[in-house]
């Protein structure tokens, strides 16, 4: 009876020890388990980062857009104005032609006329 207590030692200390064994394996299956979180959180926050940088980049580019809508806005303006002045002038010009074939259209014509009157005059 004096060795079974030292026994019964000995199986505690075993058992223990296969305690310890698998604490030691948890704790490290749970520091793998927390190494792979921490990635996936950076790897989250190198998404976010690149998620907000292409956020920026897109709202920049919006706003150049717009500008650049407003600008070619003013400059259709610009030529439709110009366009008007060129379709009046064209009218304009037009108008001058059509009085200008007609002053020379009556002054042929008044020449015309002239010049039977003179030879009316002389054949009588």
């Amino acid at each position: 009876m004096f060795f079974f207590p030292f026994r019964s030692c000995d199986a505690k200390e075993k058992e223990i020890g296969l305690e310890r064994q698998s604490l030691s394996e948890r704790r490290k299956v749970l520091q793998q388990e927390q190494e792979s979180l921490l990635d996936g959180q950076a790897l989250l926050n190198q998404r976010e980062d690149y998620v907000a940088n292409k956020s920026q980049e897109l709202n920049q580019l919006e706003k150049v857009l717009e500008v650049s809508k407003e600008n070619i806005e003013k400059e259709l303006r610009a030529l439709n104005d110009e366009k008007s002045k060129l379709e009046l002038t064209i009218a304009s010009l037009s108008q001058r032609e059509e009085v200008s074939v007609f002053s020379n259209l009556l002054s042929t014509c008044q020449i015309a006329i002239l010049i039977y009157l003179t030879f009316s005059f002389e054949c009588m």
